[in-house]
C-alpha cells in the first residue's frame, strides 16, 4: 500500500510541476515551501508575475498547505499549493 501511496504522490508531484510551468511558476522556487500564508503569496506571486487573489490554509494527509490564487499575465486564474515549510 505505501508504495501505491509513493506512486501517486509522484504522479500528482509530476502534474503539479507540469501545470505550474504551463501557468508561469517556476517548480524550484515552491520547493522550499513556505513558512507563512504572506511568504506562500510572495513566492507565487515572484514566481509566476502575477497578481495574487487569496490564500487559504487547509490540511492534506494531515501536513498543512496553502492554496495560492494567482491571475497570471495571461489573465488566466491558477491555484497554486505550496508546502508549509515551518514546525
Amino acid at each position: 500500500m505505501k508504495t501505491i501511496n509513493r506512486l501517486r504522490s509522484l504522479g500528482l508531484a509530476s502534474l503539479l510541476i507540469a501545470a505550474l510551468g504551463l501557468c508561469g511558476v517556476a517548480p524550484n522556487a515552491l520547493a522550499q515551501g513556505a513558512p507563512s500564508a504572506a511568504a506562500a503569496a510572495s513566492i507565487v506571486q515572484a514566481s509566476s508575475q502575477g497578481r495574487v487573489l487569496g490564500v487559504k490554509v487547509v490540511n492534506r494527509g494531515g501536513r498543512k498547505v496553502y492554496r495560492v490564487k494567482v491571475l497570471t499575465q495571461r489573465g488566466v486564474v491558477r491555484v497554486v499549493t505550496v508546502q508549509h515549510s515551518g514546525s
